[in-house]
This record gives structure tokens, sequence and C-alpha cells, in this order.
């Protein structure tokens, strides 16, 4: 059952890619350059920590970075929503999304808007906007509507292509053929990466000439939800604690915190993007003495969707993950690069 459902929504998106491909269904276009951001799998692959990286470049080098972003799960996604003007968050998370408004917080200076047209809020940002305007397309390799000058795919070490099987019986979005399209390939969470040779060879079999580089995902620290308050990795080894997520893999988040040498006691894993209430919470932090741990310990998407509920400080803390190329410097250069020869969008 599971096989023929694959069979049938692969069909239907080699046949949209087609028309795209052929102009049967029309793309809009934006004023200013477009880099889409994406991936071929369900689930997390190490994305929104690439887009705040990307934006960051961009900003130093003196671009104006505006992050479009569907807002899954946020109540303006089918609407349009300014997150940020670069200035200030304008809206809270439940309106927005978790992840658009984690990448608001982050970014002094970077605009960010929400809406599953991406053109009319693209189109908003742009009347707006007064500098060397670049737009980065949050989750865009899929999203064919709107024209893009760059595609930059992001290929997850740990679990490259879903099992190789298509939604719904695997987690790949799209046949692996569909890497042709890409410009650039990003292998994420490549400190994980067991064979190069034999993923790069399965990148090659679609796409000859795409030039192909890759992340690490470094803890930079942790911080108090309540206070806060700022702590090194190193502070918490050895602290027995409870890994709390709801995020597409959460897996690798325990593997994270036990990297870092803290002891996880126990897991409360939920689907991603639950929106947590305080009942939640609060049997969170009642499992704590049950199991022996201090503190909860959480992601930075999580800490979106927990920061409005009631608990103390010292109770949950928040480990931050930034991505980062082999060589930064090296790899700024090349990005710049090829932001430099940007065409018009295509």
């Amino acid at each position: 059952m599971w096989t023929l459902l694959s069979q049938l929504y692969s069909l239907a998106m080699r046949v949209r890619a087609l028309l795209y491909r052929r102009g049967v269904i029309s793309r809009r276009r934006l004023r200013n350059p477009v880099i889409s951001v994406g991936n071929l799998t369900v689930g997390g692959t190490g994305k929104t920590p690439f887009v705040a990286y990307l934006a960051g470049v961009l900003k130093k080098a003196g671009y104006e970075p505006v992050i479009l972003s569907r807002g899954y799960r946020g109540k303006a996604e089918r609407s349009t929503l300014v997150v940020s003007d670069g200035r200030n968050v304008l809206c809270d998370p439940a309106s927005s999304g978790d992840e658009p408004f984690l990448l608001a917080g982050q970014l002094p200076g970077v605009r960010v808007a929400v809406g599953k047209n991406r053109h009319r809020s693209g189109t908003l940002v742009e009347e707006a906007a007064d500098g060397r305007v670049i737009h980065i397309l949050d989750d865009g390799f899929q999203h064919q509507q709107l024209k893009r000058n760059l595609d930059i795919l992001l290929v997850d070490a740990t679990d490259p292509f879903g099992g190789g099987q298509l939604l719904p019986a695997g987690r790949l979005r799209e046949p692996l053929a569909a890497m042709g399209r890409a410009d650039l390939v990003v292998i994420t969470r490549s400190h994980l990466l067991g064979e190069v040779d034999d993923l790069e060879a399965v990148i090659r079999r679609h796409n000859k000439l795409t030039p192909i580089s890759y992340f690490y995902h470094d803890a930079v620290g942790v911080f108090d939800l309540k206070s806060r308050e700022q702590f090194r990795t190193r502070d918490f080894v050895g602290r027995r604690v409870i890994a709390l997520a709801a995020i597409g893999n959460p897996g690798l988040f325990v593997r994270d915190l036990e990297h870092y040498q803290m002891d996880v006691r126990h897991q409360l894993l939920f689907p991603d993007h639950h929106p947590y209430s305080q009942s939640d919470l609060d049997q969170a932090l009642e499992s704590l003495d049950e199991h022996g741990a201090g503190v909860l310990m959480t992601t930075e998407k999580d800490a979106v969707r927990l920061q409005g509920l009631e608990f103390g400080a010292g109770r949950i803390f928040v480990l931050k993950i930034e991505a980062l190329p082999e060589d930064p410097a090296e790899y700024r250069k090349f990005l710049l690069d090829e932001v430099a020869g940007l065409p018009n969008p295509h």
C-alpha cells in the first residue's frame, strides 16, 4: 500500500517538475535576487542554522538579506506577515511559526517575512527596503512558483536520502533526480559523516558539476531560558539532564548532548513543532526528580515555544548550535563570489 502511494506521489512530483521546466506552469519573479535553501527530505536537516549563517555572511558583506519563510504552523501561514523589519521583532511565535521567530531574534538587521505566497511577502518587504536586497527563500527547493537565482540543496550526512523512498513510505519529498536542479550542494552535520565517497557518488549520479561543500554543527554555548544567563558547554559536563525536544530529528539533539558529555537520564520527545502546553511543561519538570536529573535541556526552536509558559530560573537550559563550513574564510569567499555573479532570476 505505502509503496503504491509512493509511486503515485513520485509520478505527481515528476509531472509537476516537468510542467515548471517547460513553462506550462508559470513562475513569478521578484525585483531582487533570490537564493533558495532547501532539502529533499522531511524532518530536520540543519536548515535553520545554515539560513542564519547565510544571512549573516550576506549582511556583513553589505547586502540586505531578507528571509522569506512559509511560517509553517504559524497563524499567518496563509496570509502575509512581516516578522522582523530589521530593527524589531513585530509578532509572537504563534503567529509567525517557531523557525522564522527564532531567526528574527538571532539576526538583527535582517528582515524576515512569512506567508505561503512567497512572492507576495517578498514584494511587501521589497517596498520597504532600500539597500542591496537579496531574498533567502527558506525551505524553498520545492517552492518552484518563485523564480530563483541560486538553488542551494542541503543534504543531512546522518540520513541523506530518507531511506531512499518517497513519501509516504519514506522521507523523500522528491525523487533523487531532483538533485539535478541544485546549483550548490551543502552536506550538513558533516562531522557525523561516515563514508564521503559513497555520498558524493550518489550526488554525482544526478548532478555531475555542482560544487559540494561540507558544514558541521557546533554547540557554541548554553543559556538559561528564564534568566538568559550564558554558560559554556563545558559547564554542563557530567550534569544530569532530561532532553526535551519537539523537532524534526530529536535523536541528533540527544546525540549532541551526549557528545558534550552531559548525562542524559531521560528523553521527552514530542512531534515536530508540538505546541507545548503548561501541562506538558509541568509534567516535564516533575519528571526531573523521578529520573535524578537537575535540569531540562532543550533546543533553540523548542525554546521559542516554551518561553511564554511559567517556570523558574535554573530549570530549563538551551543548547545553542551554529552551522560552520570546514574552512570559514575560504567558503565565505566562494559564497560571495557566487552571489556577486548572480544572473537575473531564472
